[in-house]
């Protein structure tokens, strides 16, 4: 990237900073299980390119592209997803039981005082998330049950429906006001208790322009897709941060875990989130 750049100070943190952490970002599906004790479905991530699984991970990021027969913001990330090896599994988890159904359905959140189903950051100045106008959040599963299918033989189980954001026009020409959106869901395994809450931070295209950069269209025409892809990696990883300081409270008893992998995080990156 040029070095004429007059980016946004959290977004040059992001990119220039932590260019190591970016060029290899870890992207998870949401991970659901089945408890060794208890009734609740168990959670977490799983990293797409590893299959590692991180227990208790409730924030996941979306880069939504848009559908230009129907006008909305759309992506089928992350995906849900149970590895049939359970020797893959960590401790406190157990396969799902071949036939399981698995359900996902939104939630309404509450942001700074404030409750919707939806939530929107224009990402000008600090992270600033209020409900959301003229748009709504849609998990389109193919059925009104929230169903998005069954484990197969070992438990094994991948799916992904469809995350989207609508302006409810009907006009093919029309979006969602580009920018940062926030929703949050749950899951459930079967006859089990849902997971929940978790939170998706949703980045759309279009909000990554000359005006946002502070760059002329002719320096904005010299960046790659990489480039842009990385920018609104860098914008998402912001906010993502703002949800899990701010939204996402973590458990009584989880916070001395959580106190500590913030540690260890800090402490391998080369310069403050």
């Amino acid at each position: 990237m040029s070095k004429f750049f007059k980016l946004w100070p959290p977004v040059i943190a992001a990119i220039f900073g932590f260019a190591p952490t970016l060029a290899s970002a870890q992207h998870f599906d949401v991970f659901i299980g089945r408890p060794t004790s208890g009734t609740t479905t168990a959670f977490g991530g799983i990293d797409v390119d590893t299959s590692a699984i991180t227990l208790q991970k409730r924030i996941f990021k979306a880069e939504m592209g848009p559908e230009p027969f129907d006008g909305v913001f759309l992506s089928d990330e992350p995906g849900f997803n149970h590895p049939a090896d359970e020797s893959a599994l960590p401790a406190g988890v157990t396969s799902l039981n071949q036939g399981d159904e698995v359900f996902v359905t939104g939630l309404p959140l509450t942001v700074n005082g404030m409750t919707s189903t939806l939530f929107f950051w224009n990402v000008q100045g600090i992270v600033n998330f209020s409900p959301a106008v003229n748009t709504s959040f849609v998990i389109d599963t193919g059925n009104m049950s929230g169903s998005i299918g069954t484990a197969g033989v070992g438990g094994g189980f991948d799916d992904h429906p469809f995350f989207i954001l609508d302006d409810g026009d009907n006009q093919a020409n029309t979006f969602p006001t580009p920018g940062i959106y926030l929703a949050s869901f749950q899951a459930r395994v079967a006859d089990l208790k849902p997971a929940g809450p978790l939170y998706l931070v949703m980045g759309t295209e279009g909000f990554i322009t000359p005006e946002f950069l502070g760059i002329t269209q002719l320096e904005f025409d010299m960046l790659s897709d990489e480039d842009i892809d990385a920018l609104l990696e860098g914008v998402l990883d912001v906010a993502a941060g703002h949800v899990a300081a701010n939204v996402a409270v973590p458990e009584p008893g989880t916070v001395s875990l959580l106190t500590m992998a913030c540690c260890l995080i800090l402490a391998s990156r080369k310069a403050p989130f």
